[in-house]
């Protein structure tokens, strides 16, 4: 872009010709109206609008499009930790074969039957992420062995945010070498004593070696009449090549309600770690993995008899709904499923009282016999 500087401008304005004074009119060129028209075009084909002659109202719509304007909350981006930047449980998760597991926070990977996938948190270099808007961490997925179907996903519980409404997916993704065929689907499961689950899958991406944006509009059917039950949610996934291996990377992970794919929004820092507690917390550090040796952060108190209820602590907000906790010897290497009583021992936790959305509850194992130390760390699951 710049400013008029074609012979007869004043001080880069436009003037009219006045004869009278000697002034001559501003000629006009080709290289201002050609920056002008390629600003305005190339922002408008950036919000995914197909340039139309005649209308007159594009310039407008990708102003709302690129503002976030016409959503239906303040939060476009229905999907939490999209950078993916929150790894409460881990950096590093391999599947057996065939298995599935979280991965970052609320990334659910499945490595297909008889498959094997290594999943790991890489950081961008070497001039940053590929969306000045986009996330400083992205996830590699390295598919070892072939599995059917290997998928990634994550789960929104909340099959209205699917009812008869367009919704477009959109992520950044990459391949370490060739091409990779990736599906893009939004699937609707209707829970324990539900109705049938619904896929809903889009044409194959060609993923390259360089990093690209891809996007697309999904419309799933209504769920009027449908019966819902347990654990029902709305998923988007990646559904990646059967019998194949390949190392594939994703980034900057979106799902919103419109038509077009709009900029990625990079949600507030905060607000994002909050939405991921809901599913899963620890009484660890925020970059510690659990199991890990560590006294930081854990919980303690002094007690006696079998159920250590003064361990019981509350979750920063409450959960989605009562997890699972697992309970951890803070001084033991991956000491699950005890906690440590007396001091510098391990007693075995037996079972879990009194836990809810709101708090741990207490560890119960066998009684000391006397009043002792007695410390933990714990996590709590609450996923789909």
């Amino acid at each position: 872009m710049h400013r008029i500087d074609m012979p007869g401008h004043s001080s880069n304005f436009f003037a009219l010709r006045n004869p009278s004074a000697g002034v001559k009119a501003t000629q006009l060129g080709a290289d201002w109206p050609n920056d002008v028209q390629e600003e305005i075009c190339r922002f408008v084909e950036s919000m995914g609008i197909t340039l139309q002659k005649g209308n007159r109202d594009q310039l407008g719509q990708a102003i709302v499009l690129g503002s976030g304007g016409g959503v239906k909350s303040a939060r476009k981006n229905l999907l939490a930790n999209p950078g993916p930047r929150i790894w409460q449980r881990g950096t590093t998760f391999t599947t057996s074969a065939g298995g599935s597991l979280y991965t970052a926070d609320r990334w659910r990977a499945s490595a297909g039957t008889s498959g094997v996938v290594t999943v790991t948190k890489q950081a961008h270099s070497n001039g940053g992420p590929p969306d000045p808007r986009g996330g400083l961490e992205f996830l590699r997925w390295v598919q070892s062995t072939a599995g059917t179907v290997p998928f990634l996903e994550q789960r929104i519980p909340c099959l209205e945010e699917a009812d008869a409404q367009d919704l477009v997916l959109s992520v950044y993704l990459r391949v370490s070498t060739g091409t990779l065929a990736v599906i893009p689907q939004l699937r609707q499961f209707f829970g324990s004593g539900g109705s049938a689950t619904v896929d809903l899958a889009a044409a194959a991406w060609t993923v390259t070696t360089t990093w690209t944006r891809f996007s697309v509009k999904l419309t799933p059917a209504s769920i009027a009449g449908k019966t819902i039950g347990a654990g029902a949610y709305l998923a988007w996934q990646l559904k990646f090549p059967s019998a194949a291996t390949f190392t594939v990377e994703m980034t900057s992970a979106q799902l919103e309600p419109g038509a077009l794919a709009t900029f990625f929004e990079r949600p507030d820092v905060a607000a994002d770690l909050a939405e991921c507690l809901r599913f899963y917390c620890k009484s660890y550090n925020p970059d510690v993995t659990p199991g890990t040796v560590t006294v930081d952060g854990q919980i303690n108190c002094s007690d006696i008899g079998p159920l250590v209820e003064a361990l019981n602590t509350r979750f920063p907000i409450p959960m989605r709904t009562t997890p699972a906790v697992t309970w951890y010897s803070p001084r033991t290497s991956n000491k699950n499923g005890f906690i440590e009583r007396p001091q510098f021992n391990d007693a075995a936790v037996t079972g879990t009282s009194y836990n809810s959305e709101v708090s741990t509850g207490a560890p119960a194992t066998n009684d000391p016999g006397a009043v002792v130390s007695a410390y933990a760390h714990f996590t709590a699951d609450a996923e789909l």
